[in-house]
């Protein structure tokens, strides 16, 4: 009476280092959790089949704090100007891709 699933762990993970873990069956980079989990730290990688979202994580935080830093700078270019906005248009577009390559040396 025993009707539980049993899942056959034929082939091991796939790392380099000997790993004797089972690989994941839905793993796109075929290791097993913790050895995935490491590589998309380092590589910033996702995981659909393990849900390791570190990647996607990662563009969602940059993308909150260059719209926070545009923010504040809107808010201190009122408060300075009394509401007119900068001579130049371009100055503002001047700043972002500073932003984003200051937000991509950090991670």
């Amino acid at each position: 009476m025993n009707r539980r699933r049993r899942r056959s762990f034929d082939e091991l993970c796939k790392n380099v280092v000997t790993c004797t873990n089972p690989m994941g069956l839905k793993c796109e980079h075929r290791l097993c959790k913790t050895c995935c989990r490491s590589k998309c730290y380092r590589e910033d990688l996702d995981c659909p089949g393990h849900k390791i979202r570190i990647k996607s994580r990662r563009d969602k935080a940059k993308a909150l704090t260059l719209a926070e830093q545009q923010q504040q700078q809107q808010q201190q270019s009122s408060e300075n100007g009394n509401g007119a906005q900068p001579t130049e248009p371009h100055e503002q577009d001047v700043a972002v891709p500073e932003m984003t390559d200051k937000a991509e040396a950090l991670s």
